[in-house]
């Protein structure tokens, strides 16, 4: 039989608690529990981490590092098992789920350590974290939501958070700029049976080179007879409906 991680801690933290007429079931209770009996909690939680991106709520910037600024109750995975619900907010711009311990929010908070065998159903999104290659052939690590799974093709969403420093006006006559975060959406695709995820280049030329040469006249076709836009997702998803197909 396989135990993950997270069935480890919730065995653990019952048989330690055998006397109570029932086991905790709050969040507060489980990681009372948890520090009371079973430190396989850290392997897979810590505690947030205290860095230079981690910007105050309350300071003057616009925008938001948050998917949702509010925490929402969220099934979550290890390794394909579900070992229960957390109070979870994903921050985009740390690549991190942030975990609240406590509802009256004087406990520090938590995030889920970088592990490829966590998942989180946040929202209507499976996301799990995942390793990619942006169009800057760049290899990075981060949270992926699959949006279509087909027979041979598998299409990701990520939403990416850009953080742009504010200017002071440096007279009367030019103004002052704020702080900002920003959204937008990245989009990966997998071929099955390949382990590497690759974004969704939105330039034609680099996204057909994405493809073999036996494909790339067959997939232009494609494109140029739909008049797919690579940057919207429903025009994504028809287009690999089609290509999965070939």
């Amino acid at each position: 039989m396989k135990y993950s991680i997270f069935t480890v801690f919730i065995a653990l933290t019952f048989n330690g608690f055998a006397q109570l007429s029932s086991a905790p079931t709050t969040e507060q209770g489980m990681f009372d529990a948890a520090r009371g009996g079973s430190p396989q909690l850290n392997l897979v939680m810590m505690e947030l981490r205290n860095k230079k991106s981690s910007f105050n709520e309350n300071s003057n910037i616009l925008g938001s590092p948050y998917y949702t600024k509010n925490f929402v109750r969220s099934k979550v995975f290890y390794d394909g098992e579900f070992t229960g619900e957390f109070m979870v907010r994903y921050n985009a711009f740390n690549n991190e789920f942030e975990i609240k311990e406590s509802a009256q929010g004087d406990k520090p908070l938590k995030s889920f350590l970088p592990d490829k065998k966590i998942e989180v159903l946040y929202g209507s999104k499976m996301m799990k974290f995942s390793t990619f290659i942006n169009r800057k052939k760049e290899t990075k690590n981060g949270y992926l939501a699959t949006i279509w799974e087909g027979e041979k093709y598998k299409l990701y969403h990520k939403l990416s958070v850009k953080f742009t420093e504010g200017r002071s006006a440096v007279n009367s006559m030019v103004q002052s700029t704020p702080s900002r975060f920003t959204h937008f959406s990245e989009y990966y695709f997998q071929k099955k049976g390949v382990n590497r995820i690759d974004e969704v280049d939105t330039r034609k030329g680099k996204f057909l080179k994405l493809f073999t040469s036996d494909q790339r006249k067959t997939i232009n076709e494609i494109l140029k007879t739909e008049k797919t836009d690579l940057n919207d997702e429903n025009d994504l998803k028809l287009f690999f409906q089609k290509i999965d197909t070939l």
